[in-house]
């Protein structure tokens, strides 16, 4: 799969501190090599719509 960051996300990105710029990396890592079926805890439903948000550490970040 591949994944694709829209210009206002991929400059969050790079102003993340380390651990959690490499928090996202991994995130996305796991987004691509397994899909739009990952599931909890590393994705959860954004209600009302039928988009996934993408949680690094499982939803443990600050």
């Amino acid at each position: 799969m591949e994944v694709q960051l829209h210009p206002d996300a991929e400059a969050e990105l790079n102003n993340l501190p380390v651990a959690e710029h490499a928090a996202m990396l991994n995130a996305i890592a796991k987004l691509v090599a397994i899909g739009p079926t990952l599931g909890f805890p590393n994705t959860s439903q954004v209600q009302g719509t039928q988009l996934r948000d993408l949680r690094p550490r499982a939803g443990r970040s600050p």
